[in-house]
């Protein structure tokens, strides 16, 4: 029994292998999306999209939205700090 990978050792080649970890890291942005930005900006969120390295974020109040243009930047750094890897490059608001 020589040579035992543990399971997540597995499961990380294994989404490599297939090309879901991106996948993985955009599901885990959107279920953990309050934790990340806090209920208000999460209860005004109505769609938050990925291409590529981009994300549109969509919101309900024309306030919360000139005041997330200002912040882009942070959520951008607090979104890479939060999945522990660079993965959002650029963040349109809408």
């Amino acid at each position: 029994m020589a040579d035992e990978s543990p399971i997540k050792s597995v499961l990380q080649n294994f989404t490599k292998i297939y090309g879901l970890e991106n996948k993985l890291i955009v599901t885990k942005i959107k279920s953990d999306w309050h934790k990340i930005v806090g209920p208000i900006i999460a209860k005004h969120t109505t769609s938050l999209e990925f291409n590529g390295q981009y994300m549109t974020l969509e919101v309900d109040s024309a306030p919360l939205k000139n005041e997330l243009i200002y912040i882009k930047e942070q959520l951008r750094q607090k979104i890479n700090d939060y999945v522990q890897q660079v993965v959002i490059q650029k963040i349109i608001i809408k």
